[in-house]
């Protein structure tokens, strides 16, 4: 009987239990340190599998049908948000990351040899994934970025692209596939990071410089910066159950509130000037805020309120 690993076990449960909540023929039961995996049949008939840990349950059973999900059913909402109910940190927990490589045509065929493609995936979030394919896409499809034909230093987009230099120069074989990993696991991408490519995909679907053509809640004839931030929100997968834009201290300046599901809520100030920078600090901020509210207990009932300015 094959040996528990203690550290890897409880992922696996966890995955293993996920898998199986959304399944209608098949079931696990757990008794005296046996797993069975239960498969139903037509006519009440029934296969059943026994493994001694949630690991090898994993590898024998359900691995081979989480690689057929994730290469044949939607990921993403359409907002660009995971929806498949194990989340993508949870498989390169084991190892599994690899697995969604289909989702990435250009990654694989520009950037990435087939040697080091499983262990790649493992090492970024699907914000960086999709920052690289973009990059890939904007320079090798659409042409839309120049560099000076040495080194990549100076890069330059026809328009006003976001692009990710990084994969890039790897893709052109300017930086080794070890450089290029190590300085990504050096520095872990932050809130700022995550928040960036969002804002500048909400200003360029909307053809905006600044915050000229917003207001407040209740402003006619203008959007409203409630809206805005509740759809970069929605993006990041931020939970949140209210938001409120008021006028600020005097005129083109606002304030907008942000509550969250526990009770808690934050502020940020938004002048009508403000552009992209100030938006992802402002996004950058809430993200964080509500990153800290959800390591707190859930028998934590009390109201705390952040006031945010820039």
């Amino acid at each position: 009987m094959e040996k528990k690993d203690n550290k890897e076990e409880p992922i696996y449960k966890i995955i293993c239990q996920k898998y199986m909540s959304n399944t209608e023929k098949e079931m696990l039961q757990e008794e005296k340190q046996k797993i069975s995996h239960i498969k139903l049949k037509e006519n009440n008939n029934h296969i059943v599998n026994t493994y001694s840990s949630y690991k090898q349950l994993f590898e024998s059973a359900i691995k081979k049908s989480i690689h057929q999900d994730l290469n044949h059913i939607e990921l993403f909402d359409k907002n660009g948000v995971w929806k498949y109910h194990i989340s993508f940190d949870e498989l390169k927990k084991v190892g599994c990351g690899f697995m969604i490589r289909g989702r990435y045509p250009l990654i694989e065929k520009y950037a990435i040899s087939k040697e080091n493609m499983n262990d790649f995936f493992g090492y970024f979030s699907i914000e960086q994934l999709n920052d690289f394919e973009h990059s890939l896409d904007l320079y090798f499809n659409k042409n839309n970025i120049v560099y000076d034909g040495e080194n990549l230093i100076s890069l330059n987009a026809n328009e006003n692209y976001s692009f990710n230099s990084d994969i890039l120069r790897l893709a052109c074989g300017l930086e080794s596939y070890e450089d290029f990993i190590k300085d990504y696991t050096n520095h872990p991408l932050t809130y700022y990071d995550k928040a960036f490519p969002k804002v500048v995909q909400y200003f360029k679907e909307n053809n905006m410089e600044n915050l000229m053509d917003y207001g407040n809640d209740s402003d006619e004839g203008l959007y409203h910066l409630s809206s805005m931030y509740q759809e970069i929100m929605d993006n990041l997968d931020i939970k949140y159950s209210n938001i409120y834009t008021e006028d600020g201290i005097s005129d083109g300046k606002y304030l907008t509130t942000i509550s969250f599901e526990n009770g808690s809520s934050i502020k940020i100030d938004t002048s009508a000037w403000n552009g992209i920078e100030v938006v992802t600090q402002n996004v950058e901020t809430i993200y964080e805020t509500y990153e800290l509210l959800k390591q707190k207990t859930t028998g934590n009932n009390a109201k705390d309120e952040m006031d945010f300015e820039y």
